[in-house]
């Protein structure tokens, strides 16, 4: 397959690998720490040209290898925060753009850094309603947007055993109308920490 479709790296695009190990070296990591009303977020990357190529094509022509590297950076951001014990919990996708695209990225992220954190990831929230593009609205837009978008997952006695920390795992925070829907969602079953982590922010 190589040999048919030669791989091109994305941030630069030259042959022999989907991230050259030049444009990986571009991937500087972040002690980016913001507040999002009230909630802490966490940046694991420095947003650059080469960041932004990486995630759209994690994100809309799914390379798994991209995760593996996606995810390792995330865990060097985590591992400063002493995140452990709690869990990493994904944003979630509508079903029906989950369906179109194949995976949930956000999903992909959290079961890898669970697994090279010794992590619990729980796949907690539902997103029970289509969005517009967050990318395409101003601030204003997004809020309203995503206002009531999402709730918790089956039967809320599922969860009467939610840790007192939570890390809300997505690619991209901007506005943070997404984030903090989800930790409000949270919060409301009396998780006391929450905290978000992100591979950038403003990308």
């Amino acid at each position: 397959m190589n040999l048919l479709f030669p791989l091109e790296c994305c941030g630069c695009g030259r042959s022999g690998s989907v991230l050259c190990h030049l444009c990986r070296g571009s991937l500087m990591p972040s002690s980016e720490t913001f507040l999002c009303d009230g909630f802490r977020v966490f940046a694991a990357l420095q947003s650059n040209n080469v960041l932004r190529r990486v995630i759209h094509r994690f994100k809309y022509r799914y390379c798994e290898e991209l995760a593996d590297v996606l995810s390792e950076m995330l865990v060097r951001r985590m591992k400063v925060l002493h995140a452990s014990p709690a869990w990493i919990c994904p944003v979630p996708l509508f079903w029906k753009r989950r369906m179109e695209r194949g995976f949930n990225q956000s999903e992909l992220l959290a079961e890898k850094v669970a697994s090279r954190m010794d992590m619990r990831c729980e796949d907690v929230l539902v997103r029970h309603r289509e969005t517009a593009v967050q990318a395409l609205l101003d601030r204003r837009e997004r809020i309203k947007n995503v206002m009531g978008a999402f709730s918790l997952k089956g039967d809320s006695s599922r969860f009467t055993s939610l840790p007192e920390k939570v890390f809300l795992l997505d690619d991209v925070i901007t506005s943070g109308a997404t984030f903090l829907e989800c930790a409000r969602v949270l919060q409301k079953t009396g998780v006391k920490e929450i905290y978000g982590i992100m591979l950038a922010h403003g990308l």
